[in-house]
């Protein structure tokens, strides 16, 4: 029975968890050392018990010889008898001395049958306490391990909805923008430098004028050396410095140019294709003798020929930008891709240098290009913008002036250096409004846009330096949207 009372015990500990089987474990050890204490107990009282029934037995025992040794010498020859042995013998065929011995040993038998009875009755007592002791421990026990069980239930539960509130906060945050507020600034704000920003928008721009150069240079190349002709079907290079950074940045969110680059490589060979097939045609050429001189008919006008000639057909194809993104984002990445175009990356601290949105008047990007002039790859350190001569132009950082003077190559310019060190520098200007050493406010009227230096028609060349000296592109750091700011931070 106890065999099957401790598998009982065990099958129960096994449906509960570590913590609660702990706290069984520990109610069952009361309980048990409750149980041995209380027979311990019971043992002495017993002990005790029995010393009592002794001491009462001894004493009737007493009793019964006193009685039987005056009874024999009171009236010894009352049964004609003179000797002890006769004496002892009719006493103890006598009625006196049986009543006396059986009124001992009933005595005795009452005494034990009073002692069995309570005995029996503290013992169904004790076990029936004890039963009821236990299933009430065992019951505490289980409530206590189902209190605990569920106390680490609950732990969990407010821990995982904790982070499920945390997780639904950062969502929440970053795609505001949607549904308007405070938190859409935050959720469409590049984490990136704005060096980061211009080292991935130059690679991906050099990229681009290196298929230029390629294109501009395929005639030269060996390989088609035999082509009579060159047909070109080309699509358009060039790409939104904006587009390109905000799929970075929906990518990687903090991202670099060491990070990204293969995914730029990538993107760059799913956007453009070249392709350069040759073909023989039949094609008309003036008709020249064995010293090649052009043989002419009796009209005066070169003789034709036809002949067939191998053509070279040259294919750039040019794939959408947002059938690229398509293919390219989730439709959660999507989201967070659009928030990012509508704030431009939300890092502009710098105001409008011009009276109207310029972003769409750039003529030529930041990075690498084929200069128009000298025709060289070289690194265009800014961004033009084609506006009329004589467009206004306002500072778009307070600071002072430290150059304002005409050069050769950048014509009339204005460079202003901020308290934080970096370098605003307008070229190609008109006129100018300042002088070298003067301090001027944040949207200050410091000139006019023009045509001078070496510049293929008017325009404005903005151009920003951090304070290594190092270019980065204006488009990320200069407001770009019509009016300007009227409050600075400097990065």
């Amino acid at each position: 029975m106890q065999g099957a009372g401790r598998r009982f015990e065990e099958g129960q500990e096994e449906e509960l968890d570590p913590g609660a089987g702990d706290a069984y474990r520990t109610g069952r050890g009361t309980l048990r050392g409750a149980i041995y204490f209380s027979r311990k107990t019971r043992l002495k009282q017993l002990r005790e018990e029995t010393e009592t029934w002794e001491e009462e037995t001894g004493r009737l025992m007493e009793h019964g010889k006193s009685r039987q040794g005056k009874a024999v010498q009171d009236k010894p020859g009352r049964a004609g008898l003179s000797d002890r042995t006769a004496a002892t013998a009719r006493l103890k065929n006598g009625s006196r001395y049986r009543k006396e011995q059986e009124t001992v040993q009933n005595l005795k038998k009452a005494y034990q049958r009073k002692i069995n009875q309570q005995k029996s009755m503290e013992i169904a007592q004790n076990a029936r306490k004890g039963s009821e002791f236990v299933k009430v421990a065992k019951a505490a026990a289980i409530k206590a391990a189902a209190a605990l069980k569920g106390s680490i239930l609950i732990l969990l539960f407010f821990s995982i909805l904790f982070f499920l509130l945390l997780f639904l906060a950062g969502y929440l945050l970053s795609n505001l923008v949607h549904m308007g507020g405070a938190g859409a600034i935050y959720g469409g704000l590049y984490q990136s430098t704005y060096s980061d920003i211009s080292d991935c928008e130059g690679y991906y721009r050099e990229l681009e004028t290196d298929l230029e150069e390629k294109i501009a240079n395929i005639e030269d190349e060996e390989e088609y050396a035999d082509c009579y002709e060159f047909v070109y079907d080309l699509g358009h290079i060039g790409h939104r410095a904006v587009d390109l950074a905000s799929y970075l940045a929906t990518k990687y969110t903090d991202f670099t140019l060491e990070l990204c680059r293969d995914e730029l490589d990538a993107l760059f060979e799913e956007m453009y294709t070249l392709e350069v097939e040759t073909a023989e045609e039949p094609r008309e050429r003036e008709k020249k003798d064995a010293d090649g001189n052009i043989i002419y008919g009796a009209d005066g006008n070169p003789v034709k020929e036809t002949f067939t000639a191998e053509i070279c057909y040259v294919t750039l194809t040019v794939k959408p930008w947002d059938e690229i993104m398509e293919g390219r984002l989730t439709q959660e990445e999507t989201s967070r891709y659009k928030v990012y175009l509508l704030s431009q990356g939300g890092q502009q601290v710098y105001g409008n240098p011009l009276l109207e949105d310029w972003k769409e008047k750039i003529s030529s990007p930041f990075g690498y290009r084929i200069h128009p002039i000298t025709k060289e790859k070289t690194l265009h350190a800014g961004v033009d913008i084609a506006v009329p001569v004589g467009t206004p132009l306002f500072s778009s950082t307070g600071g002072t002036v430290v150059t304002a003077r005409y050069s050769d190559t950048a014509g009339n310019f204005i460079e202003v250096l901020t308290d934080s060190g970096y370098m605003v520098r307008y070229l190609h200007l008109d006129s100018i409004g300042v002088s070298a050493g003067d301090t001027v406010e944040k949207g200050a009227l410091i000139g006019a846009t023009g045509n001078t230096g070496r510049s293929t028609g008017p325009h404005l060349h903005l151009e920003v330096r951090t304070p290594e000296g190092k270019a980065i592109d204006p488009t990320f750091i200069v407001a770009n949207g019509e009016g300007r700011e009227e409050e600075e931070t400097e990065p």
